[in-house]
């Protein structure tokens, strides 16, 4: 009973040890972020899809985040408005672009999103915002497919790339930490892609469900070991791999029905620029139309992470250029 109490005591002192050289390193118990944002009306901008998880709603929307306040536009679809209300004209080539909540816009106005500013430049194409809050590289793919098969045959398409997707993409844990905030807004499961024991990618619909570790949000060391995890799953789920898979199939379906491609980097680090080398070296169009976030004046903080309007601006005219210079401007 003394050498168990001792040994007891031994592992006391050895845990105690390691917390203090954690927090020393700087680790921190998990504190999941605050989420102060308030959406007028109905307190929720997301619906359940049974494809892609959930979409946004219909409708018009303010949302308060802070002393930060943006107004949101969504047609019958879901989809974030590019132009004040006008029929649609159907001589007017459409240019679909994909994409997370960058490209939707999220923390800006309709006509500050990068959408609407290429819908300007570009009167001769009808832009097609299908960005959506919480999306990636899978859930454009999907809604591609969708697309396809409701709307007319678009001019082109731009899949809007940031290395985030690929943990989005394959819905591993540390996405699913990032989620539980969000939950509150609305139902937030989502469609997953992995590889299977032969190689082989499969997509199934997941539960936005996130298990943490016993005692993570009281010890730096749990937090610290949880990290390691997540680490170790996304080596082992290879989310490059699994985007680059998707973006073949993408790339597969515009060619046999006669679309321009467009892969559009809006990250601007390592993970992103290998990505679209990749891309070029598969025969497909790419563009980096990243913007550096870290300068003044290009975050809506301290409210808000995403984009300002100025950075949006800075989208538009790199990704506007490009189309341009590739002949996808929609002018005849």
């Amino acid at each position: 009973m003394i050498r168990l109490a001792a040994i007891a005591s031994t592992l006391l002192v050895c845990l105690g040890l390691a917390e203090v050289g954690a927090r020393l390193a700087g680790e921190t118990p998990w504190r999941p972020p605050p989420l102060d944002v308030r959406i007028e009306p109905g307190g929720s901008l997301f619906e359940r899809d049974p494809r892609l998880g959930y979409r946004h709603r219909a409708g018009r929307y303010q949302v308060t985040e802070g002393f930060l306040r943006f107004g949101l536009t969504h047609d019958a679809a879901g989809l974030r408005a590019t132009h004040a209300e006008r029929a649609r004209d159907p001589r007017r080539p459409e240019l679909w672009i994909f994409g997370d909540s960058i490209t939707h816009g999220w923390s800006v106005d309709d006509a500050e999103t990068y959408a609407w500013l290429l819908q300007e430049r570009f009167p001769h194409l009808e832009v097609v915002n299908f960005g959506v809050s919480g999306y990636g590289t899978l859930h454009g793919w999907l809604q591609f497919q969708d697309a396809l098969a409701a709307r007319p045959r678009p001019a082109g398409v731009v899949v809007a790339y940031a290395s985030f997707h690929d943990d989005r993409n394959t819905f591993a844990r540390e996405r699913r930490k990032i989620l539980v905030p969000w939950n509150r807004l609305g139902p937030l499961s989502q469609p997953r892609a992995r590889f299977d024991g032969a190689g082989e990618l499969r997509i199934e619909m997941a539960d936005a469900r996130y298990r943490e570790l016993p005692l993570m949000r009281q010890l730096a060391l749990a937090h610290l070991l949880e990290r390691a995890w997540n680490r170790g799953e996304q080596r082992r789920l290879r989310g490059a791999e699994v985007t680059f898979a998707i973006l073949e199939r993408f790339a597969e379906r515009a060619r046999r029905e006669g679309v321009a491609f467009v892969v559009a980097g809006i990250t601007g680090d390592a993970t992103t620029r290998a990505l679209l080398e990749r891309c070029r070296a598969a025969g497909w169009r790419a563009v980096d139309a990243s913007v550096d976030l870290e300068q003044p004046g290009m975050r809506n903080l301290p409210w808000d992470p995403h984009p300002t309007a100025r950075a949006h601006r800075i989208y538009a005219n790199r990704l506007g250029a490009y189309l341009a210079r590739e002949g996808l401007s929609g002018r005849r």
